[in-house]
């Protein structure tokens, strides 16, 4: 994303449930940010294979809050 936020996320077979967490860090990284930026701010999402739209609704709605 931009601002020194991004969203990492995946799907995986053998999860069994959504997780979700936040990582700060005091001095951000490159993590090839639309502007360039350096991000400090991590929310991450992992999800079973089989929860695809409880998953996109949720990754969308982050985003959303975070922009």
């Amino acid at each position: 994303m931009e601002h020194g936020t991004a969203i990492p996320h995946c799907s995986l077979k053998h999860a069994h449930d959504i997780v979700m967490g936040v990582v700060t860090l005091s001095e951000g990284i490159d993590f090839r940010s639309r502007d360039g930026s350096n991000t400090s701010l991590f929310v991450f999402l992992i999800a079973p294979d089989d929860q695809r739209n409880r998953y996109i609704r949720l990754l969308s709605a982050t985003a959303r809050a975070l922009h």
